[in-house]
């Protein structure tokens, strides 16, 4: 079966409000990588009345991103697609970031390819990796002067703690 590697940076991280979609074996397989930092600097905001983190589409502007990198299959990936209304609200594409720390798993190694993980090495701390990004394409110009984060929690000390809803959002007039 095919895997992959997913950089999540918002609500699916450990600890926080979405992660049981990641760790829900129903969903498909997954195996946290370790930590990880963008190459490219990008706007980690958070906006919407649901405290939503946000990834914009604006290489080269913001920070350079801490977020958790997993190894993910299909199933998975198709479940995250899903979550984040992939291809009409937020769009998955292939990044770049360096791994920070690896997480302590020796059961099974992950690629540096996000298409692919035939490789049989675990990558090491400082390794660049190709993973699957969620980023947000359309959105207000007004988004770029919301305070930019370099990692995001949603009990963090920015006071703006994440909403969970059920509600259509998929609309990014909605977001501001």
């Amino acid at each position: 079966m095919l895997r992959c590697l997913v950089f999540v940076y918002g609500t699916l991280k450990v600890g926080e409000p979405n992660h049981h979609w990641l760790s829900n074996a129903a969903n498909g397989y997954n195996r946290l990588v370790g930590t990880a930092r963008t190459v490219d600097k990008f706007p980690l905001v958070i906006a919407s009345r649901y405290n939503i983190p946000y990834l914009l589409n604006a290489p080269g502007i913001g920070k350079n991103v801490e977020g958790e990198v997993y190894e993910v299959d299909e199933q998975m990936l198709a479940k995250l697609d899903i979550l984040e209304d992939h291809p009409k609200y937020y769009k998955r594409e292939i990044r770049q970031v360096t791994l920070v720390a690896s997480a302590t798993n020796p059961s099974s190694t992950p690629a540096t390819n996000p298409s692919s993980t035939t490789d049989s090495t675990p990558p090491a701390p400082g390794t660049e990796l190709d993973v699957w990004v969620y980023l947000l394409h359309s959105f207000k110009p007004a988004m770029l002067e919301l305070p930019m984060l370099l990692s995001y929690s949603a009990k963090g000390d920015h006071g703006l703690e994440y909403v969970a809803s059920e509600d259509d959002i998929s609309d990014p007039e909605d977001i501001m």
